[in-house]
């Protein structure tokens, strides 16, 4: 008997999941994303490199390079699912850069010293993009999609910079709401 109700259990569990999510809307929205182009100017004898209304990247051990950030705002009943990256192109090439090696500055003599860099690693940054989602309590989600343009190869001094991306974002919008919890 006890097994005949966990099995009932069970199965009425599965049917009210699939009720669920059945009621979510599977949505597509194509991203274009155009980056400024990037300014370099010597400071101290290295190459810095900054894009307009972008940021730096600085991890200890590896190149100072430039990214930039897209904001996008949902309503609250949209759900991310995935950020993909359909495109990218404007591909910008450069050489003969010297880009500073991101150094601790609070750190003892060693760590500051710039041979630490992995130099086997030829182009850095690694990831092309990254990306968050934070709801803003106001019926509203923000997407932050970080999106790294610039390349540089520490060994050879060149550069790899995309001025153009299309970005797939993936959503699923819920008509379902939560009135009130008891």
């Amino acid at each position: 008997m006890i097994q005949k109700s966990w099995f009932i259990v069970l199965f009425v569990s599965m049917l009210l999941f699939q009720f669920y999510t059945i009621q979510g809307i599977a949505e597509e929205d194509v991203l274009p994303v155009d980056i400024p182009e990037y300014e370099v100017t010597s400071v101290d004898g290295y190459d810095q490199v900054l894009i307009p209304d972008g940021r730096i990247l600085c991890i200890p051990g590896n190149p100072i390079v430039p990214y930039f950030i897209i904001y996008q705002w949902y309503p609250s009943n949209f759900e991310i699912q995935n950020v993909s990256l359909l495109e990218r192109s404007g591909l910008k090439t450069e050489s003969d850069l010297n880009l500073e090696i991101c150094k601790l500055q609070w750190g003892s003599s060693s760590t500051n010293d710039s041979s630490s860099f992995n130099t086997t690693q030829e182009w850095y940054p690694l990831q092309k993009y990254a990306w968050t989602v934070d709801d803003e309590g106001n019926d509203t989600t923000k997407l932050s999609l970080l999106v790294f343009p610039f390349f540089y190869n520490a060994s050879s001094h060149e550069s790899r910079f995309y001025t153009s991306y299309q970005f797939l974002v993936e959503s699923i919008t819920s008509t379902v709401t939560i009135t009130s919890l008891s």
